[in-house]
């Protein structure tokens, strides 16, 4: 099984990376279309999945609304958990989303039937994400003794292993803002460290031991995603910052400052070498060069208080979850903003 969804893998990896780029990279993009989230609730980080291969999307706040990616209309609501969801992460291949929610823990959904098809009853989960090669499950909460942990689940949610985090100045704990992403060509899991300065927890997912923690990084670290092609991770700090991290080496390229304020949810282009930051106080997307880790001046507008992202590169379409607490003439329903990448 994991020869063949490694395969796959690499076979998705290559056609991504061979994409026709037409057209310059000017700075055009706008949003084309916005998908009233219902479910997305003010107050939860309302975080997106995508399956790009049924063009399905997938948005988590305080259920699961399943949106027609070709449409942007909403087909379904899966009802899961307390309705406090913290993050959703997809498996195209098995067709599973994998959904924590901070106090009933971790639900497995069949994306075929849109039902419950697994749950591992835990509390205070803060992250959640999937490698797309070995369909391992990764949930970042404190251990049973309150120190900083992340669990790893195979694909009906039988729970592998959990790794202690052997930092003792950086815990990714207790903090539900905390991320968790996989680079499936090196199978490695990092979290984001929500403190000041910023840090990345970085977990071997080969070994099932805590590799390293990368410190020095943005400061209030939140938003975090990985380039697989090139073995780069971005971290945006919320005091106006984005880290370049080596994952080969594990150490710091260099930090931006010069980002929007309070910048959250980060989502990486692979393909086209470019970063985007969801600037949660000023209610826009900023682009960064992935290549030079400069902010470009230009930025895209947005709904009110973005905080996540997620990004489907194949198909050119970056998603901005805007949960509508900042809107200075009166409370605004949550939305998603759909914006055409070039």
């Amino acid at each position: 099984m994991f020869l063949r969804s490694a395969a796959r893998f690499s076979f998705v990896l290559k056609v991504a990376s061979t994409l026709t780029l037409s057209g310059s990279f000017l700075w055009a993009q706008s949003v084309i279309a916005t998908i009233p989230a219902s479910n997305g609730t003010e107050g939860n980080p309302m975080t997106i999945a995508i399956n790009p291969l049924t063009a399905r999307v997938y948005i988590a706040g305080s259920n699961v609304e399943v949106v027609d990616q070709k449409t942007n209309q909403i087909l379904d609501t899966i009802d899961v958990g307390s309705g406090q969801l913290q993050g959703i992460a997809v498996d195209p291949v098995l067709r599973r989303a994998y959904v924590i929610d901070n106090s009933q823990g971790l639900f497995s959904i069949d994306l075929n039937t849109n039902t419950i098809a697994a749950h591992y009853q835990y509390a205070n989960t803060n992250g959640v994400a999937v490698n797309l090669a070995t369909h391992r499950v990764y949930m970042q909460a404190p251990d049973s003794n309150g120190t900083a942990a992340m669990f790893v689940f195979d694909q009906n949610l039988n729970l592998i292993a959990t790794i202690d985090d052997t930092s003792p100045n950086y815990q990714p704990f207790g903090d539900p803002q905390d991320q968790v992403v996989v680079n499936p060509a090196t199978n490695r899991i990092y979290t984001s460290v929500n403190l000041f300065p910023g840090a990345i927890w970085v977990v071997d997912g080969k070994t099932n031991t805590s590799e390293t923690t990368i410190t020095g990084l943005a400061d209030i670290a939140y938003g975090l995603d990985v380039d697989p092609f090139r073995n780069l991770l971005w971290l945006g700090g919320q005091f106006n910052q984005i880290s370049e991290v080596n994952g080969a080496t594990n150490t710091l390229i260099s930090t931006n400052s010069n980002t929007g304020t309070q910048p959250d949810g980060v989502c990486v282009d692979p393909v086209r070498q470019q970063v985007y930051v969801v600037i949660q106080q000023q209610n826009l997307v900023q682009r960064v060069d992935e290549k030079t880790n400069t902010t470009e001046a230009a930025s895209i507008p947005v709904g009110n208080t973005p905080v996540n992202c997620a990004i489907d590169y194949a198909h050119r379409l970056l998603y901005v979850g805007n949960t509508g607490e900042n809107n200075v003439s009166g409370s605004s329903s949550p939305t998603v903003s759909v914006i055409q990448l070039q």
